[in-house]
C-alpha cells in the first residue's frame, strides 16, 4: 500500500493563453467542494447524459465511495479556472487507488453489466497495478462560460483532469487504469490517441484498460506535445 500523503491538500497552477487552472485535490472534510463537484456529476450524468442514478434533495450525485473515502481508497480532483479570487469549477474525477478487487465499481455496482468469465479473468491480476477512473466529467460545450471576457478552455480543463490521474498513478506505482465508458466517451478516447483495449462491449458501456504511458507516448506520436504536458502538469514521473 502507498501513502498519498505527497498528493493530498496538494494544489497545482497551471497557465495557459493567459488563463489560470488550479488542480486541486478535494478532501473529504472540504464540504464545500464536495458539493459542488457532486452537483457538476448530476448536471453532466443525469440531466445532460440521462444515467439513472439517484440525486438528493441538494442536487448532487453522490454515493458510498464519496461518504467512505477513506474505507474505498479514494481521492476527488476538481479542475478549477481561477478568475481572480473566484475559481470556477471546470471538471473533476474520482479515483480508486484499488487495494483488492472486491472494493472497486467494477467487482460491485458493475459487475451484473459484463460476463462473468471476463471479470473473472481481469480480477485474478493484481489490482494493485491498476487505479480506477469513476465519475470523470467535465463542464459540456468548448468555453466555460459561454460568455464574458474571460473564458476557460474545457478541452484543456479535459486534460488537466487526467493530469490528476496521472498524479495518482506515477505515485502509487501503477501503470493501468480500469473505467467503463459510454459510447459517446468511447469515440473521444478513439480519436484522442488513448492506448487502450477494450475487455467486453456492452449495450451503453465498454469496459476498457488504459495503458496510461503508452498514451502520453501516443500522444507524442501524433504531434501533439501541449497535450502531452497537460496530462503530466502535476509533475509526476515513474524512477
Amino acid at each position: 500500500m502507498h501513502n498519498l500523503s505527497v498528493l493530498e491538500g496538494r494544489k497545482h497552477l497551471y497557465v495557459e493563453s493567459g488563463c489560470s487552472y488550479l488542480i486541486r485535490h478535494i478532501p473529504s472534510h472540504d464540504q464545500k467542494r464536495q458539493d459542488e463537484y457532486q452537483r457538476l456529476r448530476a448536471d453532466v450524468f443525469v440531466k445532460a447524459m440521462g444515467w439513472r442514478i439517484p440525486v438528493d434533495s441538494q442536487g448532487r450525485e453522490r454515493d458510498r465511495y464519496d461518504i467512505e473515502q477513506e474505507r474505498y481508497h479514494v481521492n476527488i480532483y476538481g479542475v478549477y479556472g481561477q478568475a481572480g479570487q473566484t475559481e470556477l469549477l471546470l471538471g473533476g474525477l474520482r479515483l480508486l487507488t484499488l487495494q483488492s478487487w472486491q472494493d472497486s465499481m467494477l467487482a460491485n455496482e458493475f459487475v451484473s453489466m459484463f460476463p462473468a468469465p471476463i471479470l473473472r479473468a481481469l480480477f485474478w491480476q493484481d489490482a494493485q497495478k491498476y487505479i480506477e477512473i469513476t465519475r470523470f466529467c467535465v463542464r459540456r460545450g468548448r468555453w466555460y462560460p459561454a460568455l464574458g471576457q474571460q473564458r476557460f478552455s474545457c478541452i484543456t480543463a479535459r486534460d488537466l483532469t487526467y493530469a490528476a490521474a496521472y498524479a495518482v498513478a506515477f505515485q502509487t506505482r501503477r501503470t493501468l487504469a480500469v473505467a467503463v465508458v459510454d459510447p459517446q466517451y468511447m469515440k473521444i478516447m478513439q480519436r484522442s490517441e488513448f492506448a487502450f483495449h477494450s475487455l467486453c462491449v456492452a449495450p451503453n458501456a465498454t469496459l476498457v484498460i488504459i495503458d496510461l504511458m503508452g498514451t502520453i507516448r501516443r500522444i507524442r506520436a501524433a504531434g501533439d506535445e501541449a497535450r502531452a504536458q497537460r496530462m503530466l502538469a502535476m509533475g509526476f514521473s515513474y524512477a
